[in-house]
């Protein structure tokens, strides 16, 4: 039987956090620091506590012992939210090169998978801050951060990686050696960030991985790292961080490259024997799949939601489950991935911490920019200086002293930017730089687009509407190199198109009480005119301490337009 989301939070004996419940959570009283797992999923699209299906079960469990952040945004895609996690910071803070050469001549920023994590750049993230204050610090799975290390790192992976290349024969002995090699390089490369410890870990989405052989998903390689590493804390006489990231539920989505593949198989490449006894077996998995549907899609997530049990059974051995902070989330959701709606930066988002918190849903808006420094404050950490940091310390929220933390907090994607209030409505403003639109080159995609539609004699009504409809053409940005993602959907091909019937226009306002979905633009409306202009206002504020330009929300003077036209040319020497 499936339930909606409030029905699951009755059966499990949830309570909302309202003004009248707000004492439900005890007091801070703990003298031993807290211990800290991040547990991150990628591109997970199903969670049994919002859907009410038995996919999740250890998932929901943490959901039932935590607090349930019900309107906690992120950067709708996989590289800025763990940017936004681990540096507590908006994507547009970044100062790496990937990031500064998608800036455009004007100064404004485009949010795409370009936030890098490189020590140059990042001098204090989260795992070398807590490292810095005492923490074993452990980083486990999927980077998706372009972490690099020092020349020597960089070049043994890049030479590893063209080996690895031209090898067929995944179970030789040079296979296993090259594969060391970019392993060894990738993992010392993690220690410049801060962490102690780490295994398994994945540089980025599996189809750019070292070798086509080994990309694939595997789980319990994933959660023998985690585990390893919290059974190598017992030598350690110190508190705990450990950063989990998955590549699960993201693609490749091919049974045969995750559950069906040989379980040797994995990206660190070909295992001597497979992994056994840290979550339960594959065919377990695909046996409670088909009892949920015939087909098993579930199987996936069930997979993941094992390997997520594994390590809070472990906690639990270790006797370190009440006195550890677990935060559980995923990347984004799938719906709206790349985009400023709420079906891809808006996500679930649970903090539990037993010893010192009390189960509820919250309903203050957070983002994952918070993480780091509600962190700080409930570990009992100093505050550190001057160390810039975006997000807000929410602790007195999850402690239940105050309701809300902010009135309004900021979305960022490609040429959008987004503001949600504490009244659940949504301005979105979609404003492509000037100097971009005039490119000769985004001239020639739109001319290609229009041509391929009228040809083919496209329904351009379902093309934005209809996610089943999927003809051969490219949209405007999509060819356009370092502007692929500057409209607000993504390109063609992420799902933002299929949902999102207004995505193309400037502004965008959205009563999500009554809209949810995001489906009924409000912007245009005569009667909205005074909340639009307050919703314009807002973006006005937040912009004020982003870096660069956004249009008339953030004006710049001739000495930084100056700055920022030297700026394109680094870049862009033949534009």
């Amino acid at each position: 039987m499936n339930m909606n989301r409030r029905d699951f939070l009755k059966v499990v004996g949830y309570a909302s956090l309202t003004p009248a419940t707000a004492n439900v959570f005890a007091e801070n009283t703990h003298t031993k620091k807290p211990n800290v797992v991040i547990i991150v999923t990628d591109d997970q699209y199903e969670f049994g506590f919002l859907s009410g299906k038995a996919t999740t079960p250890n998932i929901d469990k943490i959901v039932k012992e935590g607090i349930y952040l019900s309107r906690a945004y992120t950067t709708a895609a996989c590289t800025p939210t763990r940017y936004n996690i681990l540096t507590g910071k908006y994507a547009t803070s970044s100062k790496s090169r990937q990031m500064l050469e998608w800036v455009s001549k004007e100064g404004q920023y485009n949010i795409q998978w370009n936030t890098s994590l490189y020590y140059e750049d990042e001098p204090m993230p989260m795992p070398k801050y807590f490292q810095k204050n005492g923490y074993f610090t452990g980083g486990v799975g999927k980077t998706h951060n372009n972490v690099r290390g020092n020349r020597q790192q960089n070049q043994q992976m890049a030479k590893a990686k063209a080996n690895l290349a031209a090898i067929t024969d995944y179970t030789s002995p040079k296979f296993k050696a090259d594969m060391n090699l970019y392993q060894q390089a990738l993992n010392d490369s993690l220690k410049t960030v801060g962490f102690d410890y780490t295994a398994s870990i994945v540089a980025g989405n599996l189809d750019n991985g070292p070798s086509k052989f080994c990309n694939v998903h595997n789980q319990e390689w994933m959660t023998k790292g985690a585990i390893d590493f919290l059974t190598e804390v017992s030598k350690q006489d110190k508190p705990f961080f450990l950063y989990f990231a998955t590549t699960l539920e993201h693609g490749p989505h091919e049974k045969r490259r995750s559950l069906d593949e040989d379980p040797r198989k994995c990206s660190g490449g070909y295992l001597d024997k497979p992994i056994t006894g840290y979550q339960p077996s594959r065919e377990s998995v695909m046996e409670r799949a088909a009892k949920i549907t015939k087909d098993g899609k579930f199987g996936s997530v069930i997979w993941l939601d094992d390997g997520i049990g594994a390590i809070m059974d472990k906690l639990k051995a270790m006797g370190a489950a009440d006195n550890t902070i677990v935060i559980y989330l995923s990347d984004h959701t799938t719906s709206g991935k790349a985009s400023c709606y709420d079906g891809g930066a808006k996500t679930p988002v649970v903090v539990r911490w037993t010893k010192s918190f009390k189960s509820g849903e919250c309903h203050a808006l957070t983002h994952t920019i918070d993480i780091f420094p509600t962190l700080i404050d409930l570990c009992g950490l100093p505050e550190p200086k001057g160390l810039q940091i975006d997000g807000l310390d929410m602790a007195d929220v999850l402690y239940g002293k105050q309701n809300e933390a902010r009135k309004a907090l900021l979305v960022e994607w490609g040429s959008s930017r987004a503001v949600v209030t504490s009244d659940n409505y949504k301005y979105i403003a979609l404003r492509h730089p000037e100097s971009v639109i005039n490119r000769e080159d985004y001239e020639k995609s739109v001319r290609e687009f229009r041509k391929t539609v009228a040809e083919q004699k496209l329904d351009m009504t379902k093309i934005i509407t209809d996610p089943t409809y999927h003809p051969e053409v490219v949209w405007p940005f999509d060819q356009s190199g370092r502007y692929t993602s500057m409209r607000p959907g993504g390109t063609y091909k992420q799902p933002a198109r299929n949902y999102y019937k207004t995505i193309h226009d400037s502004d965008q306002l959205y009563d999500l009480n009554k809209d949810p979905g995001e489906q009924n633009n409000l912007a245009y409306k005569p009667e909205y005119k005074t909340k639009l202009a307050e919703m314009k206002k807002y973006l006005t504020d937040l912009m004020r301490d982003r870096p660069g330009s956004f249009a008339e929300f953030k004006t710049i003077g001739n000495q930084e337009k100056k700055y920022w036209e030297d700026n394109y040319k680094k870049y862009h020497t033949n534009d």
